[in-house]
């Protein structure tokens, strides 16, 4: 793809990976491919600028080394990770901004000496369900201990998917427009009396204050399919008000679910707040936005 394998550049932190990718790209007739051992979130200046960037690690921001060693125009492909979700992302570097082209739901290992920008806390005694947020959200992990044992407040939305139709649309959705959005852990050996998120990986859940709610789903049978129906279960003080909240979220979703999403755009973090499409993300090292347009 680039012509030649001299100017391709690839880094790795352990030492054993980048022998064995050595090694590898030799035997097959790539040899001239400069394989480097080092730390990734610093990239490689000696041979910047770079007109592509491919990360197989997941940062939680854009490292200020990327943004200087990408040449103007230069495309960038990440696994991002933002409100406790995790997005591979296409950017097209443009007038000092990253605008994305492409965001699609990914996990991916994370990267090495990333900082402390993704937060965590336990929320019960056992700390089999914990929390995980941004380092600019207002999530207190102390003031929801023991939420789970207030009374549960559950509510439908009267939406359905088919078993194996996607719902990670809705979280994608609500990041551009809710910055209580984060995500809700839960061990395998917690009875779902306790809780009862929804199934998959990860799952989206809201904070305000000292009220939990998560997004959970129920088994709908009929004579010809299974359907399972979107709903909040909410625990706290406003867990009525944000369950229902949730629910509107989820049948404002549904209608277009599979026709529009928000693009993302990452500004430099001395972005002033004028400069910018819309509510900023911000990290260390940049400012993230993103924009939606509900009727698109």
């Amino acid at each position: 793809m680039t012509g030649s394998a001299d100017l391709v550049t690839t880094i790795d932190i352990d030492p054993d990976v980048t022998a064995k990718a050595a090694q590898a790209l030799t035997a097959t007739g790539y040899g001239d491919v400069h394989v480097v051992t080092g730390d990734g979130g610093l990239g490689y200046p000696d041979r910047a600028p770079y007109d592509r960037m491919i990360a197989t690690v997941s940062p939680w921001d854009i490292p200020a080394h990327w943004w200087k060693q990408l040449a103007p125009g230069g495309r960038l492909v990440a696994p991002l990770r933002w409100r406790g979700q995790g997005r591979s992302v296409a950017f097209t570097y443009t007038d000092g901004r990253l605008i994305s082209d492409s965001l699609h739901l990914c996990g991916f290992v994370y990267l090495v000496g990333d900082g402390e920008g993704e937060l965590s806390g336990s929320i019960t005694a056992d700390e089999l369900v914990s929390l995980h947020w941004d380092r600019d959200q207002a999530v207190d992990p102390e003031a929801l201990r023991g939420v789970l044992d207030q009374p549960r407040v559950t509510a439908w939305s009267g939406t359905t998917i088919a078993r194996n139709e996607s719902h990670d649309g809705l979280w994608l959705r609500l990041t551009a427009t809710d910055p209580r959005v984060c995500r809700i852990k839960v061990h395998a050996d917690v009875p779902p009396e306790v809780c009862d998120p929804i199934g998959g990986w990860w799952r989206m859940a809201l904070v305000d204050g000292d009220t939990l709610v998560y997004l959970t789903a129920r088994r709908l049978e009929s004579d010809d399919e299974v359907r399972w129906e979107l709903g909040a279960i909410g625990h706290g003080p406003t867990a009525d008000q944000l369950t229902e909240y949730l629910c509107d979220e989820i049948r404002s979703w549904a209608p277009k679910r599979n026709q529009h999403t928000p693009s993302l755009i990452v500004y430099p973090a001395d972005t002033p707040d004028s400069e910018l499409a819309g509510p900023a993300i911000d990290k260390t090292h940049s400012r993230f936005v993103l924009t939606y347009d509900p009727t698109g």
